[in-house]
Formats: C-alpha cells, structure tokens, sequence
C-alpha cells in the first residue's frame, strides 16, 4: 500500500452533539494533533440507535457548526442526514466507504463507547470499513479509570495547547495486557476477543508522538485495526450539562460561548 497523505484519511468522530461541549473539543485538538490529522469531520447522527429523546436535528448541527469553527482542522459530516432510518453507524461507514474505496477511514471514539461495542449494530463487521482509534475518555464516574490518575486532567477550564499535551502522551499499545489494563477485565469477553485481535503492531523507536507508528500502520492496511491514543480526560457529559440547564444552572466551563448562546438563544433543554 503507498504512504498516504493527510488527505487521503477520512477521519470522522460520530454522535450526537446534544449539546458539542469541550470535552469533545480539547480531546479531539489532541488527537489531531497526535496523529498529525489536518482534518477530523464531526457526523451528528439524525437517529441514534441508542439514544432516545434527542434534540431536532438542525439545533445539533448548528451546534456542531459552532463547535467547528473553534478549530480549522474540524467540520461537519452530514452523512447520516443524507440517509433515512436509524443512524447506525457501520451502514454509514460501508456508505462512505463504498463512495470513496480507496480512502482509509479513522473512526474516532471515546473509551466509554468501547466498551459497549457489542450494543452497535452489526458491531463486528465494524473494522471492515475502517480502523478504529480510541481517546482514553472515560464514562463519568468511572472509578477504574479515574483512579489511575495516568490519563485524568481534572482542570476542565485550563487551556492546553496540543503540541504539550502530545509531548506527555505514550507510544501504541499492542500486548492484551496492557488493553486489561486500559478497557478492563469486565467487558464482553467475545468483544474482548475481536478486539484483542485487531490490535495495532507497530515499530516505534521512540517515546513520544506517536505519529511515525500511526503512519506505520495506516501505510501497510487501509482499515482493521484498533488502537489507543492517551488524551486529556475530561469528565464532561452531555446528559450532565442538558440537566444543568434544565435546573436553571449555566455551564459556561464546560462549552464554547456561541454554544452557550446559541442554547440561551434557541431556549435548548429548559423544562416545558
């Protein structure tokens, strides 16, 4: 397979977006900064398979918009807008693909997401379309993350340029026993099967930015793979700040200001 450029990666991070907030912000900056991605497209989903109850769709692309706009290396991906039915994410995966074969696609997701893999429609023929490249995100109150302390910055307000926070970051990891380590031993044990197979090798000399193996495994296979990027953890929800505000709080700390607006604006999660 010939070394691929930044643009040949179809990098796509999926949700819901209801509300964007920093901890998709900074975790995102990172990871583009770590694998040295000049682009990263954000896919709110129009029918979450998972989620009920979710805001109309064109409040959440609004803000997403916004959110893109803090960072050049960030837009919005409608494709699962173009499609009807529920969004599940790998017929929309084999859809991009199908329109694009040759482009390798990087399907960000959080750590919590992970770990419930096996809940995702058709969830093992996910890495046919793709490589799949975990932020060490954790779920709230998870204690067997949090209590490492290894990966956790507390500060939710505290600004981080990328370049520092990658420069404290580690190489791939590729042995079971350091997945135990990050997912935990209580997961699925046939998704812990799949995953442990699809468990990115590569050389890497160095400690560090771990671009050279990302670029490393991508040149050699165009989807299949899984690995982890250590980031900032930022222990912020979406369902968190929707009941904040609904309580009447806001939380300015924990989104962009054109959010906070725009939420203010359009009268976003107050009670009926």
């Amino acid at each position: 397979m010939p070394n691929q450029s930044s643009d040949d990666i179809n990098a796509i991070f999926g949700g819901t977006f209801d509300p964007p907030h920093n901890g998709h912000l900074l975790p995102l900056q990172q990871a583009a900064d770590i694998l040295q991605l000049t682009h990263i497209s954000l896919m709110p989903a129009k029918v979450p398979a998972l989620k009920k109850g979710v805001s109309e769709g064109h409040h959440r692309i609004a803000m997403t918009r916004l959110l893109c706009e803090i960072d050049s290396r960030f837009s919005v991906n409608l494709s699962e807008f173009e499609r009807d039915g529920i969004s599940y994410t790998v017929d929309t995966l084999k859809h991009i693909k199908n329109k694009r074969p040759k482009q390798t696609i990087i399907f960000i997701i959080g750590l919590d997401s992970l770990r419930s893999l096996q809940k995702w429609h058709k969830w093992k023929t996910l890495f046919d379309y793709c490589h799949l490249v975990v932020m060490l995100r954790p779920a709230l109150n998870d204690s067997s993350t949090q209590s490492s302390g290894e990966f956790a910055d507390k500060s939710i307000v505290r600004k981080l340029h990328p370049h520092e926070v990658a420069s404290k970051l580690y190489d791939f990891h590729t042995s079971e026993a350091e997945f135990i380590k990050i997912v935990g031993s209580g997961i699925d044990e046939e998704l812990r099967s799949l995953l442990v197979s699809k468990l990115a090798q590569a050389e890497s000399t160095h400690r560090g930015i771990n671009h050279a193996a990302f670029k490393d495994i991508i040149d050699k296979s165009a989807k299949g793979k899984l690995w982890f990027i250590k980031n900032s953890c930022l222990s912020v929800s979406s369902s968190n700040i929707r009941r904040q505000i609904e309580n009447g709080e806001t939380p300015n700390d924990l989104m962009p200001a054109s959010i906070v607006n725009y939420i203010q604006t359009h009268q976003l999660y107050k009670t009926k």
